[in-house]
């Protein structure tokens, strides 16, 4: 098989990688995060009409999703990318 659009999908490439870079920080941010976020969950128990902090941790573990959601697609285009080029 020739390789159309050869130089397209090597750019793709190049972003795939870059994506999982910042994946990869991200998860290094994640357990400071967490460690931060156990005296909050300590108040919540308190209080409980500190719903805010929960929310923050909905956000960051939708972050988590979507950036392994990222790696995953990137894996697997990239997996397509050997097949069909190299």
């Amino acid at each position: 098989m020739k390789c159309k659009g050869g130089a397209k999908q090597q750019q793709q490439h190049k972003q795939q990688q870059q994506q999982q870079q910042q994946q990869q920080q991200q998860q290094q941010q994640q357990p400071k995060q967490q460690e931060q976020q156990q005296p909050q969950q300590r108040q919540q128990r308190q209080h409980p009409h500190h719903q805010h902090q929960k929310q923050q941790q909905n956000k960051q573990h939708q972050q988590h999703h979507a950036a392994a959601a990222a790696a995953a697609a990137a894996a697997a285009a990239a997996a397509a990318f050997l097949r069909t080029c190299l």
